[in-house]
């Protein structure tokens, strides 16, 4: 495998909350999907973003699905949306996470403003999750200490990438049972319904 392709944000975002599911992300494995309620709405919200579209008001424009790279680290991927604060690009990821966003929430929203920064010459001091299920958007500032944590991890993801699936260790927690990607890693626990 070669370490040095472009690596996706969400496979990137993924390795922090687990690194087994970013493999298999990137390796294309079968899903298997659960759509709740809950599912279905966010996937609504988030076909809103999948679309790419430019809407001004009142001298605030917000873009939509927004193709994103960084060229020195050699990652890529697509921000949900990107509002532009006077000259300064601000990603906006769609989630329904707590109010504290999770560890892989901030490394996705990291990696995204890291893109922008490079693109357009800029520093990114912060971003926002827009909460689908209140409608509203949550401000992250974007620290020094994340930026750190986060750059370090694409270099981790690469080695991981040199060791096969041996670098994406199985491990169990909270949300295993719910995980799309259950049935590769707890087979006899979660078979295939």
């Amino acid at each position: 495998m070669e370490t040095d392709d472009f690596l996706p944000i969400y496979s990137l975002a993924e390795w922090h909350y687990c690194p087994r599911s970013a493999f298999l992300s990137w390796f294309g494995a079968e899903r298997e999907d659960r759509v709740t309620p809950a599912y279905q709405k966010m996937r609504e919200v988030h076909a809103v973003s999948n679309e790419a579209d430019r809407r001004d008001k009142e001298h605030h424009k917000t873009e939509t699905a927004v193709r994103l790279m960084h060229r020195g680290l050699r990652i890529t991927g697509r921000a949900d949306a990107v509002e532009w604060d006077e000259n300064i690009p601000v990603p906006v990821e769609y989630k329904n996470c707590a109010e504290e966003p999770p560890r892989h929430v901030m490394a996705q929203l990291m990696l995204q403003s890291l893109c922008l920064s490079e693109m357009h010459g800029v520093a990114i001091s912060h971003g926002f999750i827009f909460r689908s299920a209140e409608r509203r958007r949550i401000r992250v500032e974007l620290t020094d200490t994340v930026r750190s944590w986060v750059v370090a991890a694409v270099d981790e993801f690469r080695s991981a990438l040199a060791q096969g699936q041996n670098g994406f260790p199985r491990r169990r927690q909270s949300g295993c049972g719910g995980c799309i990607y259950r049935s590769h890693c707890w087979p006899e626990e979660w078979p295939h319904v």
